[in-house]
C-alpha cells in the first residue's frame, strides 16, 4: 500500500512529526500530543504492510519496533537497507530525509521525533560544536537497549499520564538526544569527564528552587538555568551531589509536603495533591502508596 503524499509537496519539503499521519497508511494508536514535551513527541503506531512514501521530517525519527519480527527494507538518501526487525529493534531517520519504506506484514512501532533544538543544546552547550556539523547516521533494526529503555519508559509516563512528572521525562529527552549525538552521528565523541557535582552554592540554590516551586509544575529547563547549566549537565552533576536523580528528589520533597498536610491540617487528598504540585488525588496516591508502602488516605489514619 502507498503512501499518499501531498501532491503540492516539491522534492526536498519536509513536513513536521505532527503532520505526518496525514502522509503515510496506518493510524497512531497513542500520541503524545498535544501535552507531555515540546521536545519530543511520542506516538505509538500501527502500519499496514506493504510499501510507503514517508516524506522527510523536521525532526529527528527513532523508532522501537515492538510486533512479532518482520521483514524490513527502508530507503534514505538513495539507498536500500533490508533487515529483520526484531521485538526491541530501533530504526533512525535523520531529519529532511525522504524514506521509502517497505514492511511484509503489519506492525506496531513506538515512534520517538525529537527536535532539532534539543540536538543543538546538546551540541552547543556541551560539546562545543557548530550543530550544522552534526549528521546523524540511518540506522535499521539495530539494538540500541539504551534507545529502547527511554522510548519504553516515556510510554509508560504517557500511558499513565506522566505520574513521575515532566522533569523525569524531560531528563530521559535529554539523554536520548546525547545518545544520538555520541553513538549516531558522525562524530566521534569520548565520555564526558565527570566531575564532583554541583558546587554547594549550586546544589543550594537548586534545593531552594525545587521547594519553593513545590506546588507548580518544575521544568529541567527551569530548574538548570536557575544555576546557569545545561539541562544534561544539571542532572548529572546533581545526581553525583544528591545521589539520586532531579525528579526523584523532586518526588521525595512532594510526598513529605504531602505527609505533612496529611498529619497537620484537614485539607482533602485532592486538595494536598495540587498544593503539593501533582494533577490530581489518584496521582498523589500512585506515588505515595509505592514509596511510603499505603495510601494517603490509609496513613491519615494511622496517625
Amino acid at each position: 500500500m502507498k503512501g499518499i503524499l501531498n501532491q503540492a509537496m516539491k522534492p526536498g519539503d519536509s513536513v513536521t512529526a505532527s503532520e505526518l499521519p496525514l502522509y503515510i497508511p496506518g493510524q497512531p494508536l497513542l500520541s503524545s500530543e498535544p501535552t507531555f514535551s515540546r521536545s519530543l513527541l511520542l506516538r505509538q503506531y500501527a502500519a499496514p504492510s506493504g510499501e510507503a512514501s514517508v516524506p522527510g521530517l523536521q525532526e529527528y525519527w527513532a523508532v522501537v519496533h515492538r510486533s512479532e519480527s518482520s521483514d524490513v527494507a527502508v530507503k534514505v538518501a538513495g539507498r536500500w537497507q533490508k533487515a529483520r526487525a526484531n521485538p526491541g529493534d530501533i530504526t533512525i531517520v535523520p531529519k529532511e530525509a525522504p524514506s521509502e519504506w517497505y514492511l511484509d506484514k503489519p506492525v506496531e512501532a513506538l515512534q520517538l521525533y525529537i527536535q532539532p533544538a534539543v540536538i543543538a543544546q546538546i551540541m552547543e552547550q556541551i560539546i562545543d560544536i557548530d550543530p550544522s556539523r552534526l549528521e546523524i547516521i540511518d540506522r535499521l533494526a539495530v539494538r540500541d537497549p539504551l534507545i529502547q529503555h527511554i522510548g519504553l519508559a516515556l510510554l509508560a509516563e504517557l500511558q499513565t499520564n506522566a505520574p513521575l512528572g515532566h522533569l523525569y521525562a524531560e531528563s530521559l529527552i535529554q539523554t536520548l538526544a546525547m545518545h544520538l549525538v555520541r553513538h549516531h552521528s558522525t562524530l566521534w565523541l569520548p565520555s564526558l569527564p565527570i566531575t564532583g557535582g554541583l558546587s554547594p552554592q549550586k546544589l543550594q540554590h537548586a534545593l531552594d528552587y525545587i521547594n519553593d516551586h513545590l506546588d507548580r509544575e518544575v521544568s529541567l529547563a527551569d530548574l538548570a538555568a536557575a544555576v546557569d547549566l545545561s539541562p544534561y549537565h544539571f542532572t548529572r552533576l546533581f545526581k553525583q551531589s544528591m545521589g539520586s536523580a532531579p525528579h526523584q528528589y523532586l518526588i521525595e520533597r512532594r510526598i513529605e509536603a504531602a505527609k505533612r498536610l496529611l498529619s497537620t491540617t484537614q485539607l482533602s487528598i485532592a486538595e494536598i495533591a495540587y498544593q503539593v504540585g501533582l494533577s490530581s488525588q489518584s496521582h498523589l496516591t500512585t506515588l505515595f502508596r509505592k514509596r511510603v508502602g499505603m495510601t494517603p488516605a490509609a496513613y491519615r489514619n494511622a496517625l
